[in-house]
């Protein structure tokens, strides 16, 4: 997700930075996502890593990228410092309550209360 995204947001105001590769604030006009190829999977890599899904089909194709060799490469993974988290509540203009369910799972992940 963009740093702009709602999740992304929240992400910047607890003070948790992005690599550079992440820094983009807009993929074709939206606040999402750039779609990723399993050869660009270093691209993601960073202390933490929050995935999520929408629906079956990115769900499946989560699970066959954390699956693959490259993904078990990564220092996020290595350390396992990998989340999955809710793409309908991560993704979402929500506001203020869909915010406090990101911080909830942030916070959780951290080990931080």
């Amino acid at each position: 997700m963009t740093p702009e995204s709602s999740g992304g947001l929240v992400l910047r105001d607890v003070g948790l930075t992005r690599p550079e590769a992440q820094q983009i604030e807009r993929w074709q006009g939206h606040y999402h996502s750039e779609p990723l190829s399993l050869e660009q999977l270093d691209l993601i890599d960073g202390d933490w890593l929050f995935l999520s899904t929408l629906n079956p089909d990115g769900e499946q194709a989560m699970n066959d990228a954390m699956d693959n060799q490259l993904f078990q490469q990564l220092n996020a993974v290595m350390s396992d410092s990998v989340s999955v988290v809710d793409g309908t509540v991560w993704t979402s203009r929500g506001g203020p309550l869909a915010a406090l369910i990101v911080l909830e799972d942030i916070t959780e992940e951290l080990g931080e209360s």
